[in-house]
């Protein structure tokens, strides 16, 4: 294998006759083992995006549907008559309960899919490591 270039750099320095520190593991026997790790990293990498990103799109849908859902329990009047004042009460306490279920259900979706941009973010940071072969 060619010297690295620091090892040259001292050679020049030193002359060619110099005697440089042997380990007694040469670490160029380990660039292969690296460089291959390495290209399985970078596509562990590349798969967990492509998942980030089916995630928060499904993510999406999921709160579409609750949103859909609420607006749903808006409009409806549970086959009760909004004209006798015990049926508008339990259809206005009905919707209530529903909406909070709803909303409580969207704040956990939120919070699930600020988490997996995040991880977003990071991945993308992870990318960047595109000269990482030795």
């Amino acid at each position: 294998m060619s010297d690295y270039d620091f090892e040259a750099a001292a050679k020049k320095i030193l002359g060619n006759n110099a005697k440089l520190p042997k380990l007694s593991i040469d670490p160029r026997t380990k660039v292969a083992a690296v460089n291959k790790m390495t290209i399985g990293f970078k596509k562990s990498i590349q798969d967990l995006s492509k998942s980030a990103l089916e995630l928060e799109n499904k993510y999406s849908e999921y709160k579409n549907i609750l949103v859909q859902y609420s607006h749903a329990v808006k409009g409806t009047d549970f086959g009760l008559d909004e004209k006798k004042p015990d049926d508008k009460k339990k259809m206005e306490s009905a919707r209530a309960a529903m909406q909070n279920g709803i909303k409580e259900k969207i704040n956990e979706v939120d919070s699930f899919a600020k988490r997996i941009s995040n991880l977003d973010a990071l991945i993308h940071d992870l990318q960047r490591l595109e000269t990482m072969n030795i």
